[in-house]
């Protein structure tokens, strides 16, 4: 049986690229934090997904890697929430939603020639949240303790897209057959006596998945009811949806060796403003924002036996409130490569780059009757 010629790997001129990883972070900024542009109190946005430009180390032939995910709220009701958090009545808990549609992108480019963007991830998704606050004391404020810790609890259903746009066989041992494009055939009629190799050049990854989860965080307030401290937890279930059922989803080849289930925990603490920083003035106190901690593991349930089952990050960042959100960030990623077909092998590796955090910090009405906090 004669091999096909295997089709040229789409390719990107760095120049290309990176100026358009760029704007999409400036869009996605834009879209999230409206005070930017007229000076309105911006919509709350919690537990959406991050953008990030970074380089690795070691690098694997990697030049730069990008996470663009620009987060569109299509409504949101938190803010009302939040308002009513303080009210005189008793504590209790206040509910908000939110749905938001992320056209989540994922690339890599190469230190290959021509420097190619090789089977990028294409993840758009969207987002139903439903988010409760309450506080934890009968009253908000009182003169000795000052203002209530506030919990916040938050439920989610994520209905979502993972493709990497290619149209190649999944193995590097096969072809399309000749009457059926959509049907791959070994190159030689014996069996295989040895795993298979991913084609990671052209190699199709799709699938359809619904993702549940629950986050769990406690805020503690300042003074000026906003809030300066928050730490938390949250888990998360995905099934992928067989191609069976639906066109685009996870095929019956791809299931046998990623698995059709996962699941996943996280834990985060954030400090806001960064007190110590401004206390130092001038172009250091200019740094001021918010510093965060984020510990994140992920396991896959059915996987093939040759295929690294676990991954687990911890991720280090600091964002600048005066740069709308923009900081530094550096991760550590060890186990199973998250990009599309890299799935197959190990990622140990130090992350380091920009993050745009669009996170807002919660601030929260004083209750009518309660007199303002003495101030040192």
């Amino acid at each position: 049986m004669t091999r096909p010629t295997r089709a040229a790997p789409q390719r990107a001129a760095p120049q290309a690229t990176l100026p358009l990883l760029c704007g999409a972070l400036l869009v996605a900024c834009s879209t999230v934090r409206p005070n930017v542009r007229d000076g309105s109190v911006p919509t709350y946005a919690f537990f959406l997904d991050r953008n990030r430009a970074f380089f690795a180390a070691p690098s694997r032939g990697v030049l730069y890697e990008g996470e663009i995910a620009p987060n569109f709220l299509l409504r949101q009701s938190l803010d009302a929430a939040f308002r009513q958090v303080g009210d005189t009545g008793r504590a209790r808990w206040r509910r908000g939603t939110s749905l938001a549609f992320t056209p989540l992108v994922r690339l890599r480019q190469l230190a290959d020639s021509s420097a190619p963007v090789r089977t990028p991830s294409f993840m758009p998704k969207l987002t139903a949240q439903w988010l409760w606050a309450r506080r934890e004391r009968a009253e908000f404020f009182d003169p000795v303790r000052h203002y209530s810790p506030v919990q916040f609890l938050e439920l989610e259903t994520v209905v979502g897209h993972y493709s990497n746009g290619q149209a190649g066989c999944t193995y590097t041992d096969q072809h399309h057959s000749p009457t059926d494009f959509d049907d791959c055939l070994p190159h030689h009629d014996d069996a295989h006596t040895t795993p298979h190799q991913i084609n990671g050049v052209d190699g199709d990854f799709s699938t359809h998945y619904v993702r549940l989860g629950a986050n769990w965080r406690r805020l503690h307030v300042d003074d000026t009811r906003r809030e300066w401290l928050a730490y938390g937890a949250g888990a998360s279930f995905e099934q992928h949806v067989p191609g069976s059922l639906l066109g685009g989803g996870m095929s019956d080849e791809l299931r046998a060796v990623y698995g059709s289930r996962r699941v996943a925990a996280r834990a985060e603490a954030l400090v806001r403003d960064s007190a110590a920083l401004r206390a130092l003035g001038g172009a250091l106190g200019a740094l001021g924002g918010s510093s965060r901690v984020t510990l994140y593991g992920e396991r896959a349930l059915g996987a093939a036996t040759w295929v690294p089952h676990a991954r687990w990050s911890a991720e280090l960042a600091h964002t600048v409130d005066r740069a709308f959100g923009l900081g530094v960030f550096f991760r550590r990623h060890q186990g199973q490569d998250y990009y599309n077909l890299g799935f197959a092998r190990r990622l140990n590796a130090s992350q380091y780059g920009v993050t745009f955090d669009l996170e807002r910090r919660a601030f929260f009405d004083r209750p009518a009757r309660a007199l303002p906090p003495p101030r040192p």
